[in-house]
């Protein structure tokens, strides 16, 4: 298989499309649907006929894979949904600051309405492709993302390795990540030119062949601190840094649970990572340099502002890591 696409940068929305319309025979265009659906963030409520624009097999083959219930089975339940989307308007696009609010709204659509991860996640990507993805065989197959004891848990933990990807790759999308994947893994064997596609700004040969073992299944299965390292060791910093900055509050926030230090405050809404520190660490006091410096580091890395990491930052945020594990 042949992929015809010159683009001088990273262009998955084309990758996707030229992917698609090779494996179905016709180009997939989900902007109909994402226009549609995208209204319900201004208010409003699903309804059956969102869910027949979805399933609309001129566009995409859903049929194939999937089937919502019946227009009796579930009208009465989608009356839950008036306004429940509402509040993904202007939510904040850090996964942890966004939990509480998703879990509700996960909850609904699965136990209350479809019964079904996979079409939960059809309904949020359209609903908001900024922020959610399509959880699919293929794409967890390379992500591998940890089991949850719970579907609203499991689709949380699918959803922090997207939006991690999201980040390193400074994408504009999280269903940016999720068509990349999907076209990266029905490729099989042919997906070395659509990965040269995507990697097309790394020019050294190593680096690159490097960093396409980031998709290899074995390499996804290591921890979000062991791959901080592995970019530290070649020299790209920036995403041992993001990748560096996942771990460290991922493990704060299991410490914090063991000491039953909660994660939120009385109102809810989640604290920050700066909170959580203090609160773990508050005994600390002359260690309260290196804890600030980490956490700025962290902030640096979880919302791009053009600061350029060393390979001392990396070490830092690597080492702070291994401390709290």
């Amino acid at each position: 298989m042949e992929i015809e696409i010159k683009v001088s940068q990273p262009h998955v929305e084309a990758i996707f499309k030229s992917v698609s319309s090779k494996r179905y025979k016709k180009e997939v265009n989900f902007d109909p649907i994402t226009i549609e659906l995208s209204k319900l963030k201004e208010g409003g409520r699903l309804n059956y006929e969102h869910l027949e624009l979805i399933s609309d097999n001129n566009v995409w083959p859903f049929s194939r894979w999937w089937r919502w219930p019946t227009k009796d089975q579930i009208s009465e339940y989608l009356l839950k949904t008036e306004g429940l989307f509402k509040c993904l308007n202007g939510l904040s696009e850090i996964h942890e600051e966004r939990l509480e609010i998703e879990k509700n709204i996960i909850h609904v659509l699965y136990y209350d309405i479809f019964k079904h991860l996979e079409l939960v996640s059809i309904v949020l990507r359209f609903i908001d492709e900024h922020n959610y993805a399509i959880y699919s065989p293929p794409v967890t197959r390379i992500l591998n993302p940890p089991r949850g004891y719970s579907y609203t848990i499991e689709y949380l933990n699918y959803l922090r390795e997207i939006r991690k990807y999201k980040f390193i790759y400074q994408l504009e999308k999280a269903a940016y990540v999720d068509m990349f994947l999907w076209a990266i893994e029905v490729l099989g064997d042919e997906r070395e030119e659509i990965l040269d596609l995507f990697h097309k700004h790394i020019e050294d040969s190593v680096r690159k062949n490097v960093v396409r073992n980031i998709l290899n299944k074995e390499v996804m299965k290591k921890t979000d601190l062991q791959k901080s390292i592995f970019y530290c060791d070649i020299g790209e910093y920036d995403i041992a840094a993001k990748l560096a900055g996942c771990a460290y509050e991922s493990a704060l926030q299991k410490k914090c649970i063991g000491k039953r230090i909660p994660l939120a405050h009385l109102d809810g809404k989640p604290k920050t990572l700066g909170e959580l520190v203090n609160d773990y660490f508050g005994h600390y006091k002359n260690r309260r340099s290196e804890l600030n410096k980490n956490v700025e580091l962290r902030n640096y890395a979880a919302h791009p502002c053009g600061y350029e990491f060393s390979l001392g930052d990396v070490r830092l945020m690597i080492k702070a890591t291994k401390n709290i594990q």
